[in-house]
């Protein structure tokens, strides 16, 4: 029997950050039940997390940077294929093939796929959403944004991200050193706000390290910062390490102060890993994953003095580890295929594509 044709369109992508990690286990679990194509319309910049795709997918890369020349590319590949479906990573890029097919080519099932909080990211422009015909929400945040901006809950399909389990812990309690991680982009401010963490454990009373693990522009102002604070040998700078985890044992906590998230993967593999995490309830993805109970702190304000209390109070309490695994079970990779792949039945099986 011939597999339906699925297309996953994305925009440009680094090849450092959680949306490549997700793209992966979803194109390998579609891979089982559909000829899947992915098109890095945009280009893409580290290549290596690609390795092993081919398998799975048709990978095309539009490389030019003339805009002419990449909608020629992508029109010309729309053109030779008959896809089933396209889902799509990028507002820019939905209104591009809803045009697509208003002028040139055959309807096919539009689904949206943001990876990104609806109403704080400067590259996604909601009002572009009315032009898939169904959505994939990787949080229930934005599930609620997509409701808020009168798309219908029938059409909203909320999938989350997967991670997969591990059988190791890195979590440890009785280090003498509370032992924290932070994993991403190094920005002061912005949507990483790391200007709050500092501001946090500048003010934690029990001696602590913090090991930081990514690169940005930021980067020296943050240096300088913690200088100013007094707190700079307490802070490891590893920089960009593409294995992380291979490299981190031992915590006492992962720490998250972002002013808004899609889903931040870094949570989810830490909590695979049985590490408890203190995480800001920024939109959106924080609510989903943290069980106040189970597996970490949620901060619900951006004060530095809650922060500060969560950060207590996550030391002075003794975890089990393989609670904090099982408190994401139905974000391991079995329950999340079945997600995915179900969605994409019945929005194939019941769809009702746009005519306008």
């Amino acid at each position: 029997m011939t597999k339906k044709k699925i297309c996953i369109l994305a925009p440009f992508l680094s090849g450092k950050g959680g949306t490549e990690t997700i793209l992966c286990t979803c194109i390998q679990m579609l891979a089982k039940y559909y000829d899947v194509t992915l098109i890095l319309a945009n280009g893409v910049g580290e290549t290596s997390w690609l390795h092993g795709l081919e398998s799975d997918a048709v990978i095309k890369i539009i490389e030019s940077t003339n805009k002419v020349s990449q909608v020629a590319q992508l029109l010309r590949i729309y053109r030779r294929q008959r896809f089933e479906a396209s889902i799509v990573l990028s507002t820019n890029l939905l209104l591009l093939v809803h045009y697509f097919q208003k002028f040139f080519l055959r309807r096919h099932t539009l689904i949206s796929w943001i990876h990104y909080s609806l109403n704080h990211e400067h590259t996604v422009d909601p009002s572009r959403l009315k032009f898939a015909d169904y959505h994939f929400a990787i949080s229930s945040g934005i599930a609620n944004q997509m409701k808020n901006l009168g798309i219908s809950s029938e059409k909203i399909y909320t999938i989350y991200n997967a991670v997969e389990a591990k059988q190791i812990s890195k979590y440890s309690p009785n280090n003498q050193v509370c032992r924290f991680v932070y994993i991403g982009r190094i920005m002061l401010d912005g949507q990483k706000n790391l200007r709050l963490l500092f501001d946090s454990l500048a003010k934690f009373p029990e001696d602590w390290q913090l090991d930081i693990y990514g690169t940005g522009a930021d980067t020296e102002k943050c240096k300088g910062y913690v200088q100013k604070l007094g707190i700079a040998s307490h802070v490891h700078w590893k920089g960009y390490v593409e294995k992380a985890w291979d490299n981190i044992s031992d915590v006492t906590a992962l720490l998250l102060s972002s002013q808004f998230e899609g889903f931040p993967m870094v949570l989810l593999e830490a909590l695979s890993y049985g590490i408890p995490v203190v995480s800001v309830n920024c939109p959106t993805g924080p609510a989903d994953m943290i069980d106040d109970a189970v597996n970490g702190v949620l901060v619900r304000s951006m004060s530095s003095d809650m922060f500060e209390k969560s950060l207590i109070k996550v030391t002075h309490k003794q975890y089990d580890s393989e609670h904090i695994k099982s408190s994401i079970a139905s974000y391991y990779l079995d329950a999340y295929e079945e997600r995915l792949i179900g969605s994409l039945e019945m929005i194939l099986d019941g769809r009702k594509i746009r005519n306008d």
